[in-house]
């Protein structure tokens, strides 16, 4: 017991906190960065990765642990931010999914028609596939319609009619 007192005063010695006026006096020696070396991004990569998402009814996570060659899912996202050409194909992979997603609903459907257990989990993966389509591509797979107004003048409708 009178071990541990001891141990405890010590360890309450040794890091008392500073008074209010002192100031730490320790030198920091700034080292230049040795981080990891850039990826080497090359157009055919881009358009690898591109089209492999538009082809893939898979997550960019899963795609990325399928291609250990692709660099990671951080990389991606920043060189879409940072590259307007490779985000436009990006988006338009993107978009291009949702067929594919389409085509795995059927297969959903399918295996619902196989094993009618299957159908709590077939509702929710059709659902989802539903909610992707919607947010990628409104005008075809969204619920609101879009309407298109036309003002026409009336001075042009009557120069038609003579």
């Amino acid at each position: 017991m009178a071990k541990e007192k001891t141990l405890i005063e010590k360890v309450k010695r040794k890091y008392k906190p500073r008074k209010k006026n002192e100031f730490d006096t320790t030198i920091v020696i700034e080292r230049p960065r040795t981080g990891a070396k850039p990826f080497p991004w090359t157009e055919e990569l881009e358009k690898e990765i591109a089209d492999y998402i538009a082809t893939h009814a898979i997550s960019l996570n899963k795609c990325v642990e399928s291609n250990p060659h692709w660099p990671q899912i951080n990389l991606i996202f920043e060189r879409i931010h940072k590259n307007p050409i490779f985000g436009d194909m990006y988006s338009v992979a993107k978009q291009s999914q949702v067929l594919v997603m389409n085509e795995k609903t059927m297969d959903v459907l399918d295996k619902v028609e196989h094993n009618p257990e299957l159908v709590p989990w077939g509702r929710e993966a059709i659902k989802q596939y539903n909610w992707q389509a919607a947010r990628l591509k409104p005008r075809t797979f969204g619920d609101k319609t879009f309407v298109e107004n036309t003002n026409i003048n009336q001075e042009d409708s009557l120069d038609v009619l003579k």
